[in-house]
């Protein structure tokens, strides 16, 4: 991950899915003030993942994979 000021969110009931040679996340959001709670979302492009810690990062966003 990088050491950006990206904001961080939470994705719930989440998949990553290949769109062309990219790939976004599909979920619910959670802490986004920019969409009610719960609220099913494609992401930006992730940028990178790890599994390990359940974190992903788009090019606006990380996420806590839960």
């Amino acid at each position: 991950m990088t050491g950006s000021t990206k904001p961080v969110r939470t994705i719930k009931n989440w998949t990553l899915q290949r769109v062309g040679v990219n790939h976004v996340l599909h979920g619910r959001v959670f802490e986004d003030d920019r969409f009610p709670s719960g609220s099913w979302i494609r992401t930006s492009t992730v940028v990178s993942v790890d599994f390990a810690k359940k974190i992903a990062e788009t090019r606006n966003t990380i996420y806590h994979l839960n």
